[in-house]
Protein backbone atom coordinates (compact mmCIF):
# COMPACT_ATOMS: atom_id res chain seq x y z
CA UNK A 1 0.00 0.00 0.00
CA UNK A 2 1.17 3.51 -0.66
CA UNK A 3 1.44 6.37 1.70
CA UNK A 4 -1.91 7.85 2.62
CA UNK A 5 -1.54 11.49 3.73
CA UNK A 6 -3.66 12.42 6.70
CA UNK A 7 -4.46 15.93 7.85
CA UNK A 8 -3.17 16.66 11.33
CA UNK A 9 -4.97 19.54 13.02
CA UNK A 10 -2.92 21.14 15.77
CA UNK A 11 -5.82 21.72 18.12
CA UNK A 12 -6.19 20.97 21.84
CA UNK A 13 -6.58 17.26 22.44
CA UNK A 14 -9.70 16.35 24.40
CA UNK A 15 -9.36 13.37 26.72
CA UNK A 16 -12.65 11.52 26.84
CA UNK A 17 -13.39 9.84 30.14
CA UNK A 18 -16.43 7.83 31.15
CA UNK A 19 -18.29 9.16 34.17
CA UNK A 20 -20.31 7.07 36.57
CA UNK A 21 -22.22 7.39 39.79
CA UNK A 22 -19.63 7.63 42.59
CA UNK A 23 -21.81 5.43 44.79
CA UNK A 24 -21.94 2.61 42.28
CA UNK A 25 -19.59 -0.33 42.52
CA UNK A 26 -17.88 -1.94 39.54
CA UNK A 27 -18.88 -5.52 38.82
CA UNK A 28 -16.70 -8.18 40.37
CA UNK A 29 -15.86 -9.59 36.95
CA UNK A 30 -14.41 -6.30 35.68
CA UNK A 31 -11.97 -4.86 38.23
CA UNK A 32 -10.23 -1.62 37.35
CA UNK A 33 -6.84 -2.06 35.67
CA UNK A 34 -3.88 -2.07 37.99
CA UNK A 35 -1.69 1.01 37.89
CA UNK A 36 2.03 0.26 37.94
CA UNK A 37 3.93 3.03 39.76
CA UNK A 38 6.43 4.73 37.45
CA UNK A 39 5.11 2.97 34.33
CA UNK A 40 5.39 5.04 31.15
CA UNK A 41 3.10 4.49 28.18
CA UNK A 42 5.19 4.34 24.99
CA UNK A 43 4.62 7.30 22.68
CA UNK A 44 3.41 6.72 19.16
CA UNK A 45 5.75 7.89 16.38
CA UNK A 46 3.38 10.78 15.58
CA UNK A 47 3.30 11.89 19.21
CA UNK A 48 7.08 11.53 19.40
CA UNK A 49 7.52 13.71 16.33
CA UNK A 50 5.31 16.45 17.75
CA UNK A 51 7.06 16.28 21.13
CA UNK A 52 10.38 16.78 19.34
CA UNK A 53 9.08 19.89 17.57
CA UNK A 54 8.39 18.37 14.14
CA UNK A 55 5.04 18.39 12.34
CA UNK A 56 4.03 15.15 10.54
CA UNK A 57 2.60 16.00 7.11
CA UNK A 58 2.20 12.46 5.72
CA UNK A 59 1.74 9.18 7.58
CA UNK A 60 1.87 5.65 6.18
CA UNK A 61 -0.51 2.79 6.88
CA UNK A 62 1.55 1.73 9.90
CA UNK A 63 1.26 5.12 11.59
CA UNK A 64 4.85 6.13 10.76
CA UNK A 65 5.42 9.70 9.53
CA UNK A 66 7.01 9.76 6.07
CA UNK A 67 7.19 13.54 5.73
CA UNK A 68 8.13 15.83 8.60
CA UNK A 69 8.21 19.59 8.67
CA UNK A 70 10.83 21.15 10.91
CA UNK A 71 11.15 24.50 12.58
CA UNK A 72 13.76 27.24 12.68
CA UNK A 73 14.24 26.47 16.38
CA UNK A 74 15.45 22.97 15.42
CA UNK A 75 19.01 24.09 14.71
CA UNK A 76 22.18 22.02 14.74
CA UNK A 77 25.70 23.41 15.09
CA UNK A 78 27.77 21.27 12.74
CA UNK A 79 30.88 21.67 10.57
CA UNK A 80 28.95 20.86 7.39
CA UNK A 81 25.42 20.34 6.14
CA UNK A 82 25.73 16.53 5.92
CA UNK A 83 26.70 16.31 9.58
CA UNK A 84 23.79 18.58 10.51
CA UNK A 85 21.42 16.31 8.54
CA UNK A 86 22.70 13.22 10.37
CA UNK A 87 22.29 14.96 13.72
CA UNK A 88 18.69 15.86 12.87
CA UNK A 89 17.89 12.27 11.90
CA UNK A 90 19.52 10.94 15.07
CA UNK A 91 17.43 13.30 17.20
CA UNK A 92 14.20 12.51 15.35
CA UNK A 93 14.66 8.71 15.36
CA UNK A 94 11.66 8.19 17.71
CA UNK A 95 9.47 9.97 15.14
CA UNK A 96 10.07 6.96 12.88
CA UNK A 97 9.49 4.46 15.69
CA UNK A 98 13.23 3.83 16.17
CA UNK A 99 15.13 4.13 19.45
CA UNK A 100 17.88 6.72 19.24
CA UNK A 101 20.38 4.03 20.27
CA UNK A 102 19.25 1.90 17.28
CA UNK A 103 19.84 4.58 14.63
CA UNK A 104 21.72 3.03 11.67
CA UNK A 105 24.91 4.46 10.23
CA UNK A 106 24.03 7.28 7.84
CA UNK A 107 26.19 7.82 4.76
CA UNK A 108 25.83 10.98 2.70
CA UNK A 109 25.16 10.15 -0.96
CA UNK A 110 24.94 13.69 -2.24
CA UNK A 111 23.70 17.22 -1.70
CA UNK A 112 21.37 19.41 -3.73
CA UNK A 113 21.62 23.14 -2.90
CA UNK A 114 18.47 25.18 -3.42
CA UNK A 115 16.93 28.44 -2.25
CA UNK A 116 16.53 28.28 1.50
CA UNK A 117 18.78 25.32 2.20
CA UNK A 118 20.32 22.07 1.00
CA UNK A 119 18.78 18.63 0.49
CA UNK A 120 21.01 15.84 1.81
CA UNK A 121 20.55 12.21 0.73
CA UNK A 122 21.42 9.83 3.55
CA UNK A 123 21.83 6.09 3.00
CA UNK A 124 21.18 3.77 5.93
CA UNK A 125 23.83 1.12 6.60
CA UNK A 126 23.40 -1.82 9.01
CA UNK A 127 26.18 -4.33 9.69
CA UNK A 128 28.21 -2.76 6.90
CA UNK A 129 25.50 -3.34 4.26
CA UNK A 130 23.09 -0.65 2.97
CA UNK A 131 19.33 -0.89 3.16
CA UNK A 132 17.80 -1.09 -0.33
CA UNK A 133 17.14 2.51 -1.34
CA UNK A 134 14.05 1.68 -3.40
CA UNK A 135 12.50 -0.02 -0.36
CA UNK A 136 12.96 2.97 1.90
CA UNK A 137 16.67 2.84 2.60
CA UNK A 138 17.21 6.56 2.09
CA UNK A 139 16.26 9.57 4.19
CA UNK A 140 16.20 12.98 2.54
CA UNK A 141 16.80 15.97 4.82
CA UNK A 142 16.33 19.62 3.88
CA UNK A 143 18.68 21.64 6.08
CA UNK A 144 18.43 25.42 6.25
CA UNK A 145 21.44 27.65 5.73
CA UNK A 146 21.63 28.15 9.50
CA UNK A 147 21.62 24.40 10.25
CA UNK A 148 17.91 24.26 11.07
CA UNK A 149 15.65 21.44 9.95
CA UNK A 150 13.25 22.52 7.21
CA UNK A 151 11.86 19.08 6.37
CA UNK A 152 12.72 15.37 6.28
CA UNK A 153 11.22 12.56 4.20
CA UNK A 154 11.55 8.81 4.14
CA UNK A 155 11.66 6.28 6.95
CA UNK A 156 14.28 4.99 9.35
CA UNK A 157 15.19 1.33 9.85
CA UNK A 158 16.49 0.45 13.31
CA UNK A 159 19.58 -1.65 13.88
CA UNK A 160 17.45 -3.80 16.18
CA UNK A 161 15.29 -4.97 13.26
CA UNK A 162 15.14 -8.81 13.00
CA UNK A 163 17.67 -10.09 10.46
CA UNK A 164 20.04 -12.92 9.69
CA UNK A 165 23.51 -13.05 11.18
CA UNK A 166 26.58 -14.36 9.38
CA UNK A 167 25.11 -13.48 5.98
CA UNK A 168 26.29 -15.69 3.10
CA UNK A 169 25.41 -15.02 -0.55
CA UNK A 170 24.62 -18.00 -2.76
CA UNK A 171 25.47 -16.15 -5.99
CA UNK A 172 28.28 -13.89 -6.99
CA UNK A 173 27.71 -10.65 -8.91
CA UNK A 174 27.47 -12.07 -12.45
CA UNK A 175 25.46 -15.10 -11.31
CA UNK A 176 22.91 -12.82 -9.64
CA UNK A 177 22.50 -10.85 -12.87
CA UNK A 178 22.16 -14.05 -14.90
CA UNK A 179 19.54 -15.35 -12.46
CA UNK A 180 17.53 -12.13 -12.70
CA UNK A 181 17.63 -12.02 -16.52
CA UNK A 182 16.79 -15.73 -16.76
CA UNK A 183 13.73 -15.14 -14.57
CA UNK A 184 12.63 -12.20 -16.71
CA UNK A 185 12.80 -14.08 -20.05
CA UNK A 186 12.25 -17.64 -18.77
CA UNK A 187 15.30 -18.93 -20.65
CA UNK A 188 18.75 -19.90 -19.28
CA UNK A 189 21.36 -17.12 -19.31
CA UNK A 190 25.03 -17.93 -18.76
CA UNK A 191 26.85 -15.82 -16.17
CA UNK A 192 30.10 -16.50 -18.03
CA UNK A 193 28.87 -14.42 -20.96
CA UNK A 194 28.82 -11.26 -18.83
CA UNK A 195 31.92 -9.06 -18.74
CA UNK A 196 32.65 -5.72 -17.10
CA UNK A 197 31.95 -2.67 -19.27
CA UNK A 198 32.26 0.22 -16.82
CA UNK A 199 32.28 1.18 -13.16
CA UNK A 200 29.47 3.21 -11.62
CA UNK A 201 30.08 6.21 -9.37
CA UNK A 202 29.30 4.12 -6.28
CA UNK A 203 31.94 1.55 -7.22
CA UNK A 204 29.57 -1.12 -8.51
CA UNK A 205 30.55 -2.85 -11.76
CA UNK A 206 28.45 -2.53 -14.91
CA UNK A 207 28.33 -5.84 -16.81
CA UNK A 208 27.16 -6.69 -20.32
CA UNK A 209 27.11 -9.64 -22.71
CA UNK A 210 24.99 -11.92 -24.88
CA UNK A 211 23.86 -15.41 -23.97
CA UNK A 212 21.94 -17.18 -26.70
CA UNK A 213 19.09 -14.98 -27.86
CA UNK A 214 19.28 -12.73 -24.77
CA UNK A 215 21.39 -9.60 -24.95
CA UNK A 216 22.26 -7.83 -21.70
CA UNK A 217 23.28 -4.35 -22.77
CA UNK A 218 24.06 -3.16 -19.23
CA UNK A 219 23.39 -4.50 -15.74
CA UNK A 220 24.67 -4.31 -12.20
CA UNK A 221 24.07 -6.18 -8.94
CA UNK A 222 24.47 -4.75 -5.44
CA UNK A 223 24.17 -6.36 -2.03
CA UNK A 224 21.62 -4.79 0.31
CA UNK A 225 19.11 -5.42 3.06
CA UNK A 226 15.61 -5.82 1.66
CA UNK A 227 12.86 -4.94 4.19
CA UNK A 228 9.85 -7.26 4.22
CA UNK A 229 7.55 -6.16 6.99
CA UNK A 230 9.71 -5.75 10.09
CA UNK A 231 12.36 -8.21 8.89
CA UNK A 232 15.52 -7.44 6.89
CA UNK A 233 16.48 -10.01 4.27
CA UNK A 234 20.00 -9.99 2.74
CA UNK A 235 19.61 -9.79 -1.02
CA UNK A 236 21.09 -8.97 -4.39
CA UNK A 237 19.43 -5.97 -6.04
CA UNK A 238 19.84 -6.32 -9.82
CA UNK A 239 19.10 -3.54 -12.31
CA UNK A 240 19.32 -4.56 -15.96
CA UNK A 241 18.74 -3.33 -19.49
CA UNK A 242 18.25 -6.38 -21.69
CA UNK A 243 16.41 -7.61 -24.76
CA UNK A 244 15.33 -10.76 -26.53
CA UNK A 245 17.02 -10.69 -29.94
CA UNK A 246 13.85 -12.13 -31.48
CA UNK A 247 12.00 -8.91 -30.63
CA UNK A 248 12.69 -5.29 -31.50
CA UNK A 249 12.18 -3.67 -28.10
CA UNK A 250 14.35 -3.73 -25.00
CA UNK A 251 13.40 -4.05 -21.36
CA UNK A 252 14.52 -2.39 -18.15
CA UNK A 253 13.77 -4.13 -14.88
CA UNK A 254 14.84 -4.37 -11.27
CA UNK A 255 14.97 -7.72 -9.50
CA UNK A 256 15.56 -8.46 -5.83
CA UNK A 257 17.02 -11.92 -5.13
CA UNK A 258 17.34 -13.54 -1.69
CA UNK A 259 20.96 -14.15 -0.79
CA UNK A 260 20.52 -17.56 0.83
CA UNK A 261 18.53 -19.55 -1.74
CA UNK A 262 18.27 -17.37 -4.86
CA UNK A 263 14.49 -16.98 -4.71
CA UNK A 264 13.01 -13.92 -6.42
CA UNK A 265 11.68 -11.51 -3.82
CA UNK A 266 10.40 -8.86 -6.23
CA UNK A 267 10.69 -7.74 -9.84
CA UNK A 268 9.80 -4.26 -11.04
CA UNK A 269 9.40 -3.10 -14.63
CA UNK A 270 11.40 0.12 -14.91
CA UNK A 271 9.82 1.04 -18.24
CA UNK A 272 6.77 3.22 -17.61
CA UNK A 273 5.31 4.50 -20.86
CA UNK A 274 1.58 4.77 -20.17
CA UNK A 275 0.01 8.17 -20.85
CA UNK A 276 -2.26 9.62 -18.18
CA UNK A 277 -5.07 12.13 -18.44
CA UNK A 278 -5.33 15.00 -15.96
CA UNK A 279 -7.92 17.73 -15.54
CA UNK A 280 -5.81 20.88 -15.26
CA UNK A 281 -5.82 24.57 -16.14
CA UNK A 282 -3.56 24.24 -19.17
CA UNK A 283 -3.63 24.11 -22.95
CA UNK A 284 -4.76 20.66 -24.16
CA UNK A 285 -2.49 20.70 -27.24
CA UNK A 286 0.86 22.05 -28.36
CA UNK A 287 3.30 22.76 -25.56
CA UNK A 288 0.57 22.19 -22.96
CA UNK A 289 1.57 25.33 -21.07
CA UNK A 290 -0.37 26.02 -17.86
CA UNK A 291 -2.81 28.89 -17.46
CA UNK A 292 -2.28 31.72 -14.99
CA UNK A 293 -4.85 29.97 -12.83
CA UNK A 294 -8.59 29.20 -13.07
CA UNK A 295 -8.98 32.26 -15.26
CA UNK A 296 -8.55 33.14 -18.90
CA UNK A 297 -4.87 33.07 -19.80
CA UNK A 298 -3.75 36.71 -20.12
CA UNK A 299 0.02 36.35 -19.87
CA UNK A 300 1.95 37.53 -21.76
CA UNK A 301 0.15 40.62 -23.03
CA UNK A 302 1.29 40.60 -26.65
CA UNK A 303 -0.22 44.03 -27.44
CA UNK A 304 1.85 45.88 -24.87
CA UNK A 305 -1.30 47.74 -23.82
CA UNK A 306 -2.34 47.37 -20.17
CA UNK A 307 -5.24 44.98 -19.76
CA UNK A 308 -8.39 47.03 -19.20
CA UNK A 309 -10.29 44.04 -17.80
CA UNK A 310 -9.80 44.18 -14.03
CA UNK A 311 -10.70 40.54 -13.46
CA UNK A 312 -10.22 37.99 -16.27
CA UNK A 313 -13.11 35.59 -16.75
CA UNK A 314 -13.07 32.21 -15.05
CA UNK A 315 -12.56 29.20 -17.33
CA UNK A 316 -13.00 25.47 -17.00
CA UNK A 317 -9.99 23.14 -16.76
CA UNK A 318 -9.08 20.94 -19.72
CA UNK A 319 -8.48 17.23 -19.90
CA UNK A 320 -4.82 16.94 -20.87
CA UNK A 321 -3.23 13.65 -21.85
CA UNK A 322 0.53 13.61 -21.34
CA UNK A 323 3.23 11.01 -20.90
CA UNK A 324 6.20 13.25 -20.19
CA UNK A 325 7.35 16.75 -21.09
CA UNK A 326 11.12 16.48 -20.83
CA UNK A 327 11.43 15.95 -24.63
CA UNK A 328 8.51 18.04 -25.92
CA UNK A 329 9.65 18.87 -29.44
CA UNK A 330 12.90 16.97 -30.02
CA UNK A 331 11.20 13.77 -31.12
CA UNK A 332 12.82 11.80 -28.30
CA UNK A 333 10.86 9.48 -26.00
CA UNK A 334 8.95 10.97 -23.11
CA UNK A 335 10.08 10.21 -19.58
CA UNK A 336 6.92 9.56 -17.55
CA UNK A 337 6.87 10.00 -13.80
CA UNK A 338 4.10 7.48 -13.09
CA UNK A 339 4.22 3.73 -13.65
CA UNK A 340 1.64 2.26 -16.02
CA UNK A 341 -0.27 0.47 -13.27
CA UNK A 342 -0.62 3.42 -10.91
CA UNK A 343 -4.12 4.52 -9.99
CA UNK A 344 -3.22 7.24 -7.49
CA UNK A 345 -0.34 9.59 -6.87
CA UNK A 346 -0.26 10.13 -3.15
CA UNK A 347 -0.71 13.60 -1.75
CA UNK A 348 -1.06 15.20 -5.18
CA UNK A 349 -4.33 13.46 -6.06
CA UNK A 350 -4.89 11.19 -9.05
CA UNK A 351 -5.43 11.02 -12.78
CA UNK A 352 -8.55 12.79 -13.96
CA UNK A 353 -11.52 10.96 -15.37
Amino acid sequence: MGIQPRSLFLAPIALLCSCSDPTSQPPATAPPPAVVPGAITPMTPVAAAISLGATPLAIDEHGIPRLLRGDTAMRMRAPDVATAARMHVQRLAPAWGVRSAATPALESLGEAPLVGGTIVRLRQVIDGMPVDESSGGEVHVLVGSDGSLVAASGKLVGTDAPRSTGVKFLDDESSAIARAVSDAYKVPVSSGALVMKAAAADGSRMLAGQSGQINVSLARARQAWFPTGDVLIPAWVVEAYASDMSTTSGDAFRTVIAADDGRILSRTNLTADAAFTYRVFAEPTGELHPFDGPIADVTPNATGVPNTTPYPAFVLPNLVTVDGLNHPFTGGPADPWLAAGRTDWGAAGGPAN
